[in-house]
């Protein structure tokens, strides 16, 4: 009885238990998270009774949670990769809508645009048309910034949205590691609660909505959590601890996730799944794409229009600029897209270069023209030549076997340059040639050389062809008038100039010199004619020639040149680096006793520079001095060379206080240019006015008279005659022994108070008589004091004499001296007074000379400032009562030239004809530094009367001449030794000069192309051996398509296959081609220019190609804009294209992400039912169980209820 009432009541303990567990589960069937509960239970432990078992019943064992960790960890997957395409379709959709919209997007705006181009194009002129392609110009740039705010808004959505996230996620993994706590209080998940299992699992559940995760469990249930790649990555939560994520703030424009911000930093990059993985997918695969794909459109858009802009006139005639600009302030260029200009005016229509057909052309034939060419970046394509002149700077080019050239470098356009070749052997040439041919520098190429270099690959242009027209040619000669030299040069030197105050002034030009190196006198043979100076061909040079033969040389041809040379020999030390410790032996003579560079300098004189009477041989002798430069100076006056010889006996011999190298350094040339020549513009010369050279007038007037024939001659005023033969009137007018004044007046003041001095000249002795006091008021009373006074004066010879002739004063000297300046003061209260002192009369031998000769009267006027008709306005000669009149003055250059030269010996200056059949005056002095002063002089207050070669009347000195050169003609201020052709050898053949030539004279070879080239040039060494080149070079490369458009070029057809391009402006051929004339639309390509033809142009055709400045009347380059809307420009797609790719790209994306999300929805969908199987609550199931337990229940019960009648009955028996 006992057992069935402990079965009956434990069974009911364990059924109740079951109704309360089923009951909880039905309870909690909507509860999130929540997980099915079923009881387990266990027989009880069975009774050993009279050798058999029997049960004891029923036990609970444990209420277990119904879980399947797998089921679980695919939920939490399939869950996170669900939620990760959430936001990939709601924005990609959003993207797609905005950028696909008519308002908003750039569709519309660019038909807009190209659609204003085309109506543009076809009224170039119309403001109205203008306006508006600016204004659709102005909207796209406008909707490029729409289209880029809406995608900001987007982008700051997302970055909230991800924020959002990562602090729900930072909730979570809070949430989870107080659970984590929690768990700790028990060691076994068994004896966990079933709630916190679920707790756990559901927020698991909820974090890996937001991002994918990576779990491990501990024995008692805790979790720890990874968002990394590993499960030792990016822990976020590692037992009750939880790290916080977050938004990397120091990374700019870029979304990054984070672990831990404020801590321990650790990039979160492979973090993946969820929201947040939605949100970065969306972001780095549509919407910064999107971002960068329409900055790009964008700066495309700009490049390509401001290209075709930049390439263009506007309506102003000018280079068009830029259509577009970027705000540097702006986040993107796409926010930051702009009109750069807000005149219509500017808008560039018309094409940068015209081409017109020649008036004579006999085809229909049309051409248009456009420019496709590049500018070079650097000024030479090699880039191993340094801008270094210096021969220790210099490259190696080496020419052997069968090759017959060495390229050296690409000059570019507009870069000017010099280049040097040293160590060239004999027969070596440095070549410089344009891309089509024209050699300009160098010698002649043959066959082989030309065959070899004319190819592509060496920088020539398709069929160019060989010309030697220009070269080695200089000035109007040259290519395109080009400054260009092949030799040695020296030009101007120019010295610094500075005024009183020391402020600088222009700079002095000095003559150009030219110094050869050291001339050891071991040189070869330079044949006659092999090297010219100035263009002057020079004779022979004999071999082991000494720097003496080569000065000698040199100036055998100076008359010729005006190139002088000299012979020095100097060596200059800077004074830093002497070693007074060390001895020192020159010219084999030791030099000794000094301390400090004054000493040295004076023990050097003293042993090598002594006085005449010393024995010394001039050939040793050497002079020292410093300069105030810091360089101790030895020079050998005599040109011998100089040796630094060793110490001997001492412990370092080859040491010296020089500190250089021992051995003979000998001497050199130097040349110097003769500035004899001054120069007058024709055009400048007036005939009929006065003239001055050197002080001497040479104005005359000229009259034919008979030797024996007596003429009157009138002059003066008041009026002088002279009457006699020639002879006898030079005589008479020439005389200066008699003189006189006139006009004198006493005035009202007494005799002895009217005049204060007198004064008067002998012979240019100067004679001052003070305090005159006549005793009478009147001339007599004059002459009689002065006759006085002026013999006492004069030692009291008595020679002189004052006699009065009607209201003159007469003086006369009986020693036939000349009596010149007359004069007499008065004082101020005396000329208040009416006294006058009168004049001195006028003389003809004061104011002019005269000469007779050949039956020839010449009056010369001492005044420079008298013409030759003023001279002969000035005389009146009369035979008889005949006028006999003067010759006609100078007229014609002849007349002019004549009339200097006469004068020679007087001037020192001789004239004739230059070159250009101007006016030349040249000094004849040796070493032609004479100065040429020209006259009449300046008045005191500057300014001044022509004269008849229209100069300013100054001195010019060699530094004037010199001045005028280099304004008229820098080239011929020059001192430029070339090479020139020459016939050598037997049989003789013709030749060229080499730089091997120059090299024996101790001069450098240069091809000089100081001021640039508009073409970009080719250089070669040419020649077998090895050569060094090295450069110096100045300036940028010049923009190609300005230097075209700065000149006119003439394409003519010279044959019905060839065509020639001219430049128009000096007539040089420029190129020389052949063509296809059956080609449909031939094509010509020179220097980046495309001259496309309709047809073939028949010969005799020209056409016209310059820069276009009629921004109006041209549609050209608006034609261009317009093509841009067909023109691939990226990836081989149009602008629109590309921006209709970029929607379909966005859209494809959003369609793939819709796809992909109703997938994983049936996925997810899967995953839950397989976890509800498992541990969601079944109402059926449940309600079955209920039924199963409560009959269990009830049935225990009732075993109970009659265990209970049992027991009662039994006590009833008692």
């Amino acid at each position: 009885m006992s057992d069935m009432l402990g079965i009956s009541s434990g069974a009911i303990g364990a059924y109740q238990r079951a109704l309360t567990t089923v009951s909880n589960n039905i309870a909690n069937v909507n509860t999130e998270g929540y997980s099915r509960q079923d009881v387990v239970l266990q027989d009880s432990a069975p009774k050993k009774l009279a050798g058999m078992y029997i049960g004891t019943g029923v036990m609970l064992q444990t209420v277990k949670r119904q879980f399947d960790a797998f089921a679980e960890s695919n939920l939490r997957n399939s869950t996170s990769d669900l939620s990760s395409q959430k936001p990939m379709v709601d924005y990609a959709k959003r993207v797609m809508d905005i950028m696909g919209d008519k308002s908003i997007g750039l569709s519309s705006a660019f038909d807009n645009f190209f659609a204003a181009a085309s109506a543009l194009s076809a009224d170039p002129a119309s403001t109205v048309q203008r306006t508006s392609f600016m204004r659709t110009a102005d909207g796209v740039a406008s909707r490029f910034g729409e289209l880029n705010t809406q995608l900001d808004l987007i982008s700051t959505e997302t970055r909230q949205g991800l924020e959002s996230a990562a602090t729900q996620v930072n909730t979570l993994t809070s949430q989870l590691a107080l659970i984590n706590q929690s768990l700790t209080k028990s060691p076994t998940l068994a004896g966990q609660p079933p709630e916190l299992l679920d707790r756990r699992d559901l927020t698991l559940r909820q974090l890996s909505d937001l991002a994918r995760i990576k779990t491990s469990f501990a024995p008692n249930g805790a979790v720890s959590v990874s968002m990394g790649a590993t499960m030792t990555q990016g822990l976020v939560v590692d037992g009750n601890k939880a790290r916080p994520i977050g938004l990397n703030s120091t990374v700019k424009d870029k979304v990054e996730l984070i672990l831990d911000p404020y801590g321990k930093t650790e990039s979160l990059a492979s973090a993946s799944g969820g929201q947040i993985g939605g949100y970065q997918s969306f972001i780095s695969q549509v919407l910064e794409p999107a971002q960068k794909n329409l900055s790009a459109l964008a700066q495309t858009f700009a490049t390509e229009t401001n290209s075709i802009q930049k390439n263009g006139i506007d309506g102003y005639g000018q280079m068009g600029q830029d259509l577009f600009a970027f705000d540097p302030a702006a986040s993107s260029p796409a926010a930051g897209l702009r009109l750069a200009m807000n005149d219509g005016m500017r808008v560039a229509t018309a094409s940068q270069f015209r081409v017109s057909e020649g008036n004579t052309n006999i085809t229909t034939t049309r051409a248009t023209v456009k420019f496709t060419g590049t500018t070079p970046t650097t000024p030479l394509s090699n880039s191993n030549l340094v801008n270094n002149g210096n021969a220790t700077a210099g490259v190696t080019f080496k020419v052997d076997g069968a090759q017959a050239y060495a390229p050296v470098t690409t000059l570019s356009g507009g870069v000017g340059a010099t280049f040097y070749l040293d160590d060239a052997a004999a027969g070596q040439q440095l070549q410089v040639m344009t891309r089509d041919g024209r050699q300009l520098l160098g010698q002649t190429l043959n066959e082989n050389e030309k065959f070899q270099l004319f190819k592509p690959a060496n920088g020539f242009a398709d069929n160019a062809t060989y010309s030697d027209q220009y070269l080695n040619k200089t000035g109007p000669n040259a290519y395109r008038n080009l400054d260009l030299f092949y030799g040695a040069k020296a030009k101007v030197l120019f010295g610094q100039n500075f005024d009183q105050y020391g402020a600088a002034g222009a700079p002095i030009p000095m003559p150009a010199v030219m110094e050869t190196s050291r001339i050891p006198g071991n040189g070869d043979y330079i044949p006659d004619g092999a090297l010219s100076l100035n263009g002057v061909k020079l004779g022979e040079l004999k071999a082991l020639a000494i720097p003496a033969d080569v000065a000698a040389w040199i100036n055998d041809k100076t008359p010729d040149t005006n190139i002088r040379a000299e012979v020095f020999s100097e060596i200059r030390v800077p004074t830093g680096q002497i070693d007074l410790k060390k001895g020192l032996t020159i010219n084999g003579e030791v030099i000794q006793g000094y301390h400090d560079l004054k000493g040295l300098v004076d023990a050097i004189n003293s042993s090598l520079n002594p006085d005449q009477t010393s024995s010394l041989d001039v050939s040793k002798r050497v002079e020292a001095s410093l300069t105030s430069s810091g360089e101790l100076v030895l020079r050998n006056s005599n040109g011998q060379p100089i040796q630094i010889n060793a110490n001997v006996g001492t412990l370092e011999p080859a040491a010296n206080a020089l500190n250089m190298q021992l051995g003979t350094y000998n001497a050199q040339v130097r040349m110097t240019q003769i500035v004899r020549d001054l120069h007058v513009p024709s055009g400048n010369l007036q005939f009929a006015k006065s003239l001055e050279i050197n002080g001497v007038n040479l104005s005359q007037a000229s009259y034919s008279l008979g030797a024996d024939t007596s003429y009157k001659v009138s002059f003066g005023y008041p009026q002088q005659d002279f009457t006699g033969t020639p002879s006898e009137l030079m005589a008479a007018m020439s005389d200066r022994t008699k003189a006189s004044m006139s006009g004198i007046d006493f005035g009202t003041v007494s005799p002895a108070d009217a005049f204060k001095s007198f004064n008067i000249e002998i012979n240019g002795a100067k004679v001052n008589l003070d305090n005159i006091h006549p005793a009478t008021g009147d001339l007599a009373g004059m002459a009689t004091e002065l006759e006085a006074r002026l013999n006492e004066a004069d030692a009291g010879r008595n020679a002189l004499h004052v006699n009065v002739s009607g209201n003159q004063l007469v003086f006369t000297d009986d020693l036939g001296r000349n009596l010149t300046n007359l004069s007499l003061t008065t004082s101020e209260s005396a000329a208040l007074a009416g006294t006058k002192t009168g004049q001195m009369d006028q003389r003809f031998g004061d104011e002019y000379h005269a000469e007779f000769n050949n039956g020839e009267l010449v009056i010369k006027a001492y005044d420079a400032k008298m013409s030759d008709a003023d001279i002969a306005n000035k005389f009146s000669i009369k035979l008889g009562n005949l006028t006999v009149d003067a010759k006609a003055g100078m007229s014609s250059m002849d007349d002019l030239i004549a009339r200097i030269n006469s004068h020679q010996a007087d001037t020192g200056v001789t004239a004739g004809y230059d070159s250009n059949l101007d006016l030349k005056l040249t000094v004849t002095d040796e070493k032609g530094v004479k100065t040429i002063s020209i006259g009449p002089g300046k008045n005191a207050d500057g300014t001044f009367t022509s004269n008849a070669l229209g100069l300013e009347p100054m001195d010019y000195s060699a530094t004037e001449r010199l001045k005028r050169m280099l304004a008229d003609d820098p080239t011929k201020t020059d001192i430029r030794m070339s090479f020139s052709t020459y016939t050598y050898g037997d049989p003789k053949h013709e030749q060229f000069g080499s730089p091997a030539d120059l090299a024996k004279i101790g001069l450098r070879t240069g091809a000089y192309i100081e001021g640039g080239s508009p073409d970009d040039l080719l250089l070669f060494v040419t020649g077998k051996g090895s050569a060094k080149v090295a450069t110096t070079f100045s300036g940028e490369p010049a923009n190609a398509r300005d230097t075209l458009r700065s000149q006119t070029l003439t394409v003519k057809f010279t044959a019905a296959d060839r065509y020639s391009i001219f430049d128009a402006k000096t007539g040089t051929e420029l190129a020389s081609r052949q063509y296809d004339p059956t080609s449909l639309e031939p094509v010509i390509e020179f220097q980046g220019l495309n001259i496309k033809l309709t047809h073939a142009a028949s010969v005799g055709d020209s056409f016209s190609i310059d820069g276009n400045f009629d921004g109006l009347a041209n549609n050209v380059n608006m034609l261009d804009m317009v093509d841009l809307n067909k023109k691939p420009v990226t990836n081989g797609k149009t602008i629109a294209n590309t921006y209709i790719d970029q929607i379909n790209n966005v859209g494809n994306l959003a369609q793939q992400a819709i796809i992909t999300q109703q997938a994983l929805t049936v996925v997810n969908d899967q995953a839950v039912a397989a976890r509800d199987k498992v541990s969601g609550v079944n109402l059926d199931d449940e309600a079955a169980a209920l039924i199963r337990y409560q009959q269990a229940y009830q049935a225990c019960a009732k075993a109970l209820q009659v265990s209970g009648e049992l027991f009662d009955t039994i006590a009833q028996i008692r």
